[in-house]
């Protein structure tokens, strides 16, 4: 019976440190940049890695957690909104500075 409360108590508190993880993340700045993507990293089930660069030469790594629906190829500029280093949002832009599809 012992080991019971012991193991319930590890595992409330698991829960409870990776709720202030998860809930931690959200709370980072979102950052807009304008980028192009030069790489992908490293792509495992449904998350995607990136190296993309900015304007200003400023290379960033950057988590793509919905690859199945936010699709991003290699070469592709864009105006990219991401928390610490996970995406948010990617807006795709043709090469002459116009939203395209």
């Amino acid at each position: 019976m012992n080991i019971f409360i012991i193991l319930l108590i590890a595992v409330v508190i698991i829960m409870v440190i990776f709720y202030l993880i998860k809930r931690g993340c959200g709370r980072r700045k979102l950052i807009t940049k304008r980028i192009k993507i030069k790489r992908k990293v490293v792509k495992s089930k449904n998350v995607e890695w990136y190296i993309a660069e900015c304007q200003n030469g400023e290379r960033l790594k950057l988590k793509n957690p919905r690859a199945s629906t936010l699709l991003i190829s290699i070469g592709d500029i864009g105006i990219v909104s991401y928390r610490g280093k996970v995406i948010q949002s990617f807006m795709r832009q043709s090469i002459y500075g116009k939203v395209s599809g």
